[in-house]
């Protein structure tokens, strides 16, 4: 985990993601200005030959532990579908890791679908990720 966080979230690459065309931040804040979870909305080819191309990727959606059972995490998916609804997408789709059961439950509460899978990797170590996705038609 840690070998994967200080590869992949590291302020150059936010830096980065946020100049990519087809991409949307969006930051929940507590009331003292804290962010407490966060959403990355972003155009992604990579299932179009599954989806067709008029999709939009969840590509991070997390919100602080202390803060899991509050609904926030609601909020940003609530937020994500009114966006691609707004932009008339036919598909909404995400990845979720294999072995995490919870945010499974919670993206299928939502009416997503495994329709796929992929490798990635956390560090040196081969996961794989359920691809879930939620028509909008």
């Amino acid at each position: 985990m840690e070998g994967f966080i200080s590869a992949d979230y590291k302020i150059e690459n936010f830096e980065r993601e946020f100049t990519e065309p087809g991409q949307r931040y969006f930051f929940v804040c507590d009331d003292d200005g804290t962010a407490i979870g966060y959403l990355r909305l972003r155009r992604n080819t990579e299932v179009d030959h599954l989806l067709g191309t008029n999709n939009i990727e969840i590509q991070r959606i997390y919100v602080d532990h202390a803060y899991h059972g509050r609904k926030v995490a609601d909020h940003l998916m609530q937020l994500s579908i009114d966006i691609a609804n707004e932009n008339k997408h036919e598909w909404i789709w995400l990845g979720v890791w294999e072995l995490n059961p919870r945010a499974q439950k919670f993206y299928q509460k939502w009416g997503f679908e495994k329709f796929s899978e992929h490798d990635f990797y956390m560090g040196k170590e081969k996961q794989t990720d359920w691809l879930m996705r939620k028509s909008l038609r």
